[in-house]
């Protein structure tokens, strides 16, 4: 059963990259799932230190909200989401991200983008809402 919802995950990833598609940000506007912060920026990071984020998030819309998955985007992130719970209009939680800046391939400076997966359709394109958080990072040795 993941490996059906990993495979729907990857297939909206890969239609969210199509530039005529547009991913909804945790923004004020945003009417589901605001996000404060949705980026935050960790300044500069010495190769082998570890970071950890939490995004704290409340439920802006007037329906009961629930994340199906969430996908760090790399090999040196992870990320840990309350999937499945339910979160009633007005009601708060967090995603928690870790950057292990040792699983870094290059130094310089990276923009990291995890998605989190919705268990909620989008009226206009038919398919789960989408949403990103994202931080920044200047890795150095």
């Amino acid at each position: 059963m993941k490996s059906i919802l990993y495979f729907s995950f990857l297939t909206l990833l890969i239609s969210a990259c199509d530039p005529s598609n547009k991913i909804t940000q945790g923004s004020i506007l945003d009417p589901v799932m605001h996000f404060e912060p949705s980026t935050i920026d960790l300044g500069t990071v010495k190769k082998g230190e570890v970071k950890k984020m939490v995004y704290p998030f409340t439920n802006t819309s007037k329906e009961e909200l629930q994340i199906d998955f969430a996908d760090a985007g790399c090999h040196c992130t992870e990320i840990s989401a309350p999937e499945s719970t339910v979160f009633k209009p007005g009601e708060k939680g967090e995603v928690v991200v870790t950057y292990f800046s040792d699983r870094e391939e290059e130094l310089g400076q990276h923009e990291k983008t995890p998605l989190i997966l919705l268990k909620r359709i989008d009226p206009v394109t038919g398919s789960n809402m989408i949403r990103e958080i994202k931080f920044k990072v200047n890795l150095i040795q």
